[in-house]
This record gives C-alpha cells, sequence and structure tokens, in this order.
C-alpha cells in the first residue's frame, strides 16, 4: 500500500493496524525462507504464489506448480475453447476458479459476450415466432399455417430464420445447435494483461 500524501509504502505493522481498523485483509507475511525451492514447494494447489520482497525493495513472484500448469493451459487456450465449453453445456466454473488473474478480464469478457449472444438470438427470435404464431396476448385463433409463417420469417434478418423454423416445431435442442453455431467466435487467443511497471 502506497501512502497518497507521502508517495512511500506502508510497512507491514502499518497495514495491520489500518487492518484492524478497516477489516482490510492483509496477505500473510513469512519470514526467514531464503532458499527459493523450499518457499516453492509450500506452495499448495489452491494458492497462485508468493511475492517475494528483498531488502532493497525489489519484488519478485514465485507461482506454483499448479498455476504454472493452468498458465500453460491458457496461454494454448482460446475464446472457441470457451465457445465449445458454453455450446456442449460444460460446467465452466471449474475454468474460472483457475482462470491466472493475468486472463481473468479476457475469458470472464468472453463468456459474457458469448452468453449475451446467445440471449439476444434466442430472445429476438422468440418474440418474433410467439407473436406471430400464438398473437401479442397468445389469443390468436386460429393458428397461422406453416406456410404463412414462412412467409413471415422470410421477412425478418435472415440470421434468425433457421431459429425460428426450429422453434416451430419445437425442437429446443435444433433451437441450441443452431444459435451456438452462428455464435462461433472467430479463433483469438487470451488478451495477456501485463502488468505495468511505475
Amino acid at each position: 500500500m502506497i501512502s497518497n500524501a507521502s508517495g512511500k509504502e506502508l510497512d507491514y505493522s502499518g497495514l495491520l493496524s489500518i487492518s484492524e481498523e478497516t477489516k482490510m485483509p492483509v496477505v500473510k507475511r513469512y519470514d526467514g525462507i531464503n532458499d527459493f525451492k523450499t518457499l516453492k514447494s509450500l506452495i499448495s494447489k489452491e494458492r497462485e504464489g508468493y511475492v517475494v520482497k528483498f531488502r532493497n525493495g525489489f519484488r519478485m513472484k514465485i507461482k506454483g506448480e499448479e498455476y504454472v500448469r493452468l498458465h500453460r493451459i491458457l496461454t494454448r487456450f482460446s475464446n472457441v475453447d470457451i465457445w465449445e465449453y458454453l455450446k456442449d453445456c460444460k460446467n465452466i466454473d471449474e475454468l474460472l476458479d483457475r482462470v491466472p488473474d493475468e486472463f481473468d478480464k479476457w475469458v470472464k469478457t468472453t463468456i459474457q459476450d458469448l452468453r449475451y449472444g446467445s440471449y439476444q438470438l434466442r430472445e429476438t427470435a422468440g418474440k418474433l415466432h410467439d407473436g406471430f404464431r400464438y398473437g401479442k396476448f397468445g389469443d390468436r385463433d386460429p393458428e397461422p399455417t406453416k406456410k404463412e409463417f414462412a412467409e413471415f420469417v422470410m421477412k425478418q434478418q435472415e440470421v434468425l430464420h433457421a431459429i425460428m423454423f426450429a422453434m416451430w416445431d419445437g425442437n429446443n435442442d435444433k433451437v441450441d445447435e443452431i444459435i451456438w453455431r452462428l455464435l462461433r467466435p472467430t479463433y483469438s487467443k487470451p488478451f495477456w494483461q501485463k502488468e505495468t511497471e511505475s
């Protein structure tokens, strides 16, 4: 923590004092370990690693083996992989729990964009389908023929055609399949948010 007033770093005891007053969490301090290999061996799978601070103020990160392994996976991980997770209804939380900080924002933004795209397509096609087929208040009688529906569909955005026909047939699995096929992104790898030095 850097003081805005003086520009100087607060020492650990100062952080603990602030923590007592504000309930702000403070990282645990480890003293007396001089061997990096020993320090690295103490990192559990649930932890990212340690920041080592030298007497001259220089800092260095020591990452755990599990973090490094996942980091390697994510450097080869793409937006298409995320798309496949969502398309196949895999548990993406397992991935989110382990995303290194450098990729966290990119992964979450990619997931959010794909989910929102899916919602938009389903919502737009669904409102058009239901409004034409059943009426605004579900009071259309008689229900239109498939030919009438097809003529209506062809007047809508082309991207919605296949979705609306699948909705007419009541095939929700097909609706999902079409939507996710339409949302398949152009391949890109994680945006690495490198830390900036001040």
